[in-house]
């Protein structure tokens, strides 16, 4: 497992299906991504740790990169609703979350049938290898098909003994992440969905009071289920 790379991203059409009958599309939901806690510290001294060997001091993450093959909005169906979205869930094709140091940027888009929804899900898969060729030379997509076909991929610095250098932490990981909104959020022709989702870096590189070095192969499984946990999200407007 490993970090990521520096690019822009590019703007995407997102197709989408619903599952169950159709509908008609009213709303609009936009998925808008922003980093959290982007440099993490250590409240504990180096003279102070037990272990040995070098030491990660601070961790300052410049860019996340996730894939997302699909993500879905599960409906309330508790909601009082005259148009009811039950039964239905609203899928976006792949797409890349992204979220750096420039501040809030917008990662997905679409049109959504009008309802209240009372939980986001991320389905964070590799590409097949049958879908990876069609990728190879896609400026977005080509560090995510290349042969271990990566599924996160984390950049940034780190400071090591007082020395500081580069990071790229990449994972293959593949998980499905459940997010619930507290309350349940809605989207209408009048009410356009804004949905912040925030990556939180400490959560990623901080377990039990000491900072995780992404360098380290003993912590990758900490890290990459640090990942799951690192999205927040909350309804913006």
């Amino acid at each position: 497992m490993r970090i990521l790379a520096a690019i822009a991203i590019a703007a995407s059409l997102f197709a989408f299906s619903c599952a169950g009958d159709s509908t008609s599309t009213d709303g609009n939901v936009t998925v808008e991504s922003s980093l959290a806690n982007s440099t993490v510290s250590s409240f504990v001294k180096s003279s102070d740790r037990v272990q040995g060997g070098s030491i990660v001091d601070s961790i300052t993450v410049t860019r996340v990169r996730v894939l997302v093959s699909r993500m879905i909005l599960h409906p309330d169906n508790n909601a009082d609703t005259t148009d009811s979205t039950n039964d239905k869930n609203i899928k976006l094709q792949p797409f890349l979350y992204v979220a750096d140091s420039t501040g809030v940027r917008v990662v997905a888009s679409a049109a959504v049938p009008n309802g209240t929804y009372e939980k986001i899900k991320w389905e964070i898969h590799r590409f097949s290898s049958s879908e990876a060729p069609s990728y190879a030379g896609d400026t977005v997509y080509r560090d995510f098909v290349t042969g271990d076909r990566y599924t996160s991929i984390i950049e940034g610095w780190l400071v090591r003994n007082g020395v500081r250098e580069r990071f790229v932490y990449r994972s293959d990981a593949t998980s499905n992440i459940t997010i619930k909104f507290e309350p349940s959020v809605t989207a209408s022709d009048a009410t356009p969905l804004i949905l912040s989702l925030m990556f939180d870096a400490r959560a990623t590189f901080f377990k039990d009071g000491e900072i995780l070095d992404p360098a380290d192969s003993k912590n990758e499984s900490k890290i990459d289920n640090n990942i799951k946990a690192a999205f927040k999200a909350n309804k913006k407007r």
